[in-house]
């Protein structure tokens, strides 16, 4: 499937449809697999979406990632993290095991700063959410030594 086109991939959805929804040992769905790959396409997964968008906000057995977890930690592009997002807004609140949403990971891998603009407009609460050490996600980032505007991105707001 990696590197295969939208058409060869949106043709073997056709002819075997529940393909998209089966998990490997490690709960992985064919989703999980292209966002963990180093063949990560946004035509790909559009079309993965399109046909299942309830996977996106599904969790590996491994460590709780969903395919948004795995996508920020690969530094996908924005059209790929947008096809993820639209496909399932639970993804940008779902926590892993680690107790990370997906914007702690890009805390974690010191993402760009489209990166942080896309998951903040889509998720603005998530600057207030604590992970497992009870961290933010400003205070993981100025200890990681990110960026001043990404700091400025991340500081908590007020609830109204």
């Amino acid at each position: 499937m990696f590197g295969s086109s939208k058409a060869v991939i949106s043709f073997l959805i056709k002819v075997c449809p529940s393909a998209c929804r089966k998990t490997d040992e490690d709960g992985m769905t064919p989703l999980h697999l292209l966002c963990d790959s180093d063949h990560l396409d946004a035509a790909a997964v559009d079309v993965l979406v399109e046909e299942n968008p309830t996977v996106c906000s599904m969790k590996t057995k491994v460590d709780g990632s969903t395919p948004l977890h795995l996508a920020v930690a690969r530094n996908a592009s924005i059209p790929v993290l947008k096809a993820l997002i639209e496909g399932d807004k639970n993804a940008l609140s779902t926590m892993d095991d680690r107790g990370r949403i997906p914007l702690f990971v890009a805390v974690a891998v010191k993402a760009d700063l489209e990166t942080f603009k896309l998951l903040l407009a889509k998720y603005p609460q998530g600057r207030n959410v604590k992970n497992k050490v009870h961290e933010l996600p400003c205070i993981m980032a100025a200890r990681m030594k990110l960026s001043a505007e990404i700091l400025a991105l991340l500081e908590p707001k007020e609830h109204t």
